[in-house]
């Protein structure tokens, strides 16, 4: 990547001298996937020009933030509470969001509201606990669904909308309720009418798990405090850096095209392992995009082919007291993608820890950020040796900026990925069978 971008990707746990032969990933053969890159990068131009897949030029986009301030602005005074309803695509990215950065905002006393809570799943005893959490008559509740018709989320709406008219005026409930929705034929812009709520239209060329930087994450993050558009701009320098990609060594490029050739040799499992918690929400988000996208029966031409990779998503230093013996000697099927944050928000100093393996002048400077890097590294390097492949993202300070570039760099890659296979990475068939099996069951169908 260019100088001065503050995420930095590393191969080099991809390279023949390092991880061997069996699953190491050359010069030549990347080289060899030039013409695949030129093709792939002239779709996604052509798709963002005619406006096909809108998820490319949201970075350049500012419609939705504007909207998003005009309903900020008309909030009551006494509301202390944001509650998100929304699952899959319409929750993954404001839990990243949240996760990444809303505690510093909490800390300082940033955040819009004392609390924000996203609730996705129809668990009637998590919904019980999030309703005691809250008080309705101060609460701001945002109702997320593309199609209008999400039937988790319109359970969900409906225990709480019945419960807000318990204790709310039809006036309070319409200034407290913001609809955001795709589809104006929905069962939620219906409900939008009928309430006189708040509407907040989603982009209809943007698929759910693609939609984090339309108001479906922006929404809730300018909620936590966070200015959307920071995270736009950060968006908006990975997009310009890619496009004008020149090579297949293009690091968004690359990171679709090293897991397609893995695929080949019997790697079908990608293990996204982040090194703090603030990135835990995030590798979520992350599995969600590539397994939906990338997990297909049929290619374009129709041909039945049941590609996809599985993403597995694990924390480290935890992950390395539970997964890593599996990762380092079992099945060698996987490949591994881990996130450094180089500068945390917080440190502490460990110059007075008790360690039989450390000297003190091993202990100067030592901190925590230091030992959980130490212990990537570590982790990294060890799997290099036993012949498993990686690659290090490397963030130099996690901000609203960083997390935009990674959430774009994702989604182009996933993008890049689904044209290696010669996939649809937009549709999700297996998931609507799921829907329609559901409604089934519901309605007493055998």
């Amino acid at each position: 990547m260019p100088e001065g971008n503050t995420i930095q990707l590393d191969f080099r746990n991809c390279d023949p001298a390092i991880v061997g032969k069996k699953l190491g990933i050359d010069t030549t053969t990347i080289e060899s996937f030039a013409d695949n890159f030129t093709k792939a990068l002239a779709q996604m131009k052509r798709w963002d020009e005619d406006g096909e897949y809108g998820f490319l030029s949201l970075p350049i986009q500012t419609e939705a933030v504007d909207n998003i301030s005009g309903i900020i602005d008309t909030i009551p005074a006494g509301i202390d509470t944001f509650l998100h309803l929304g699952i899959g695509g319409s929750s993954l990215g404001p839990i990243a969001i949240q996760k990444a950065l809303d505690n510093e905002l909490q800390l300082k006393g940033e955040s819009l509201f004392n609390n924000v809570i996203i609730h996705e799943n129809v668990d009637p005893e998590g919904l019980a606990l999030t309703l005691s959490e809250i008080d309705l008559s101060r609460t701001i509740v945002n109702v997320v669904s593309k199609s209008g018709g999400t039937i988790e989320t319109l359970a969900t709406f409906s225990i709480i909308l019945r419960k807000m008219k318990e204790c709310l005026s039809s006036d309070q409930i319409s200034e407290r309720t913001i609809i955001c929705t795709e589809n104006p034929q929905g069962v939620l812009s219906g409900l939008a009418g009928e309430l006189k709520a708040h509407v907040m239209p989603l982009p209809g060329n943007v698929g759910g798990r693609f939609s984090v930087l339309t108001a479906v994450g922006l929404l809730p993050a300018t909620a936590m405090g966070i200015n959307p558009r920071r995270l736009l701009s950060g968006a908006a320098v990975m997009r310009q850096q890619c496009f004008n990609a020149t090579g297949p060594h293009d690091p968004c490029f690359l990171f679709a095209l090293i897991p397609y050739l893995l695929a080949q040799r019997g790697v079908y499992t990608h293990v996204l392992f982040p090194y703090s918690d603030l990135l835990g929400g995030f590798a979520l988000w992350c599995r969600q995009l590539i397994a939906e996208s990338l997990g297909k029966r049929l290619s374009r031409s129709g041909e039945v082919i049941h590609v996809g990779q599985t993403p597995i998503a694990s924390i480290g230093s935890v992950d390395q007291h539970s997964l890593l013996q599996l990762y380092m000697e079992g099945p060698d099927d996987k490949f591994f993608t881990f996130f450094e944050i180089e500068k945390f928000r917080s440190d502490e100093s460990l110059e007075d820890m008790p360690h039989p393996g450390l000297e003190p002048q091993h202990k100067k400077g030592l901190s925590l950020g230091r030992l959980i890097n130490a212990e990537l590294s570590g982790t990294a390097d060890a799997l290099a040796q036993a012949g498993r492949p990686s690659v290090t993202i490397r963030i130099a300070e996690l901000t609203p900026e960083t997390l935009g570039q990674l959430f774009y760099f994702f989604e182009l890659s996933t993008a890049y990925a689904a044209e290696l296979y010669n996939i649809d990475a937009f549709d999700q068939p297996g998931v609507e069978a799921s829907k329609k099996l559901t409604l089934r069951y519901l309605r007493g169908e055998q």
